[in-house]
């Protein structure tokens, strides 16, 4: 499948299906989402939630000046009805936001949907004030092996 195909799919699939990240770790033991915000808690400036879908990382962090980004306007919409804000309706690798300007930026299981994974990468990084923290959970996909995204995680 071509990147035009796979964004197609993925575009379709979550129009059809909002939430569905969410409601399959909603099954988890304990939350992945926590773990992905406890070191984002004490985060100076604004934090990105990158493909942020139904914007569950946003309940971990209540008090943070957090943004929520994401291609899908079902996914966005799904957020909006559970009060999770504020949302931005955006392609992860063109962000909205000059350099240097995020205390954080934080992305849960995008790395499979998002493409070309080495833009996004690299703009999303950019993104941090010098200072800032990156926070990325998912599994890697052909193309785009862990070492290659995940600078500055951890």
């Amino acid at each position: 499948m071509d990147e035009p195909e796979w964004r197609r799919f993925v575009a379709a699939y979550h129009h059809a299906r909002p939430g569905i990240t969410e409601r399959l770790f909603d099954l988890a033991d304990a939350s992945p989402y926590a773990w992905l915000a406890e070191p984002l808690r004490d985060a100076r400036g604004t934090i990105l939630d990158l493909a942020c879908g139904s914007a569950p990382v946003r309940e971990e962090l209540p008090d943070a000046g957090w943004v929520g980004i994401d291609l899908s306007a079902a996914e966005l919409a799904d957020a909006a009805r559970r009060g999770r804000g504020p949302l931005v309706r955006a392609d992860a690798g063109a962000l909205p936001m000059a350099s240097g300007r995020a205390g954080a930026v934080c992305a849960a299981m995008c790395l499979p949907v998002v493409t070309p994974c080495r833009v996004f990468s690299g703009r999303s990084g950019a993104c941090c004030a010098p200072a800032g923290h990156s926070r990325r959970w998912s599994p890697p996909r052909p193309g785009c092996p862990p070492s290659g995204c995940s600078p500055g995680s951890g």
